[in-house]
């Protein structure tokens, strides 16, 4: 169960986050989450017990539409990858590779924090929330999974825009 545990926490890492294809928000105004994150792990707290070594996550953003691609390595060095595209709407979409869940629904927030609910089947399994730094250069990402029978895991993770 430990196990599960440990991979679903590392996949719900990919599970939610804010992605950009025309890079800009509904405003026309560029959007500070479109463009290639690099995770921090010295500066990223698992309290779950799932460090990851990396992941790099790339948002598309088209308006209310956004796109995630993310892959790295997890705590024990085996690789990961997941990816969604989905709307700010609130419902829910399908999410691949992530053994935490199979959909997920986004809400934002402001143009830079998004939240996001996971869903196994019909059971919520996560929640997430992105913030971007006001300079642009910093991202926080803090995920919430639900666990049967015991307490909530919350990590959070510190990601850098890259160039």
């Amino acid at each position: 169960m430990h196990a599960m545990f440990k991979s679903a926490a590392v996949a719900f890492t990919f599970i939610f986050l804010i992605p950009a294809v025309a890079a800009s928000e509904p405003s026309g105004t560029p959007s500070p989450l479109a463009g290639t994150w690099k995770l921090d792990p010295k500066a990223s707290k698992f309290t779950s017990g799932t460090a990851m070594q990396s992941e790099t996550r790339t948002y598309e953003i088209n308006g209310n539409r956004v796109k995630l691609t993310a892959s790295g390595l997890d705590g024990a060095g085996k690789p990961i990858k997941y990816s969604y595209a989905a709307a700010y709407d609130g419902k829910y979409y399908p999410m691949v590779g992530n053994p935490v869940g199979d959909s997920l629904a986004l809400k934002r927030i402001n143009s830079r924090t998004v939240e996001g609910t996971v869903r196994k089947g019909k059971t919520v399994s996560a929640y997430a929330r992105l913030a971007v730094s006001p300079d642009g250069k910093h991202m926080t990402f803090t995920r919430k999974v639900l666990q049967p029978k015991s307490k909530p895991a919350v990590d959070e993770l510190a990601y850098d825009k890259q160039p």
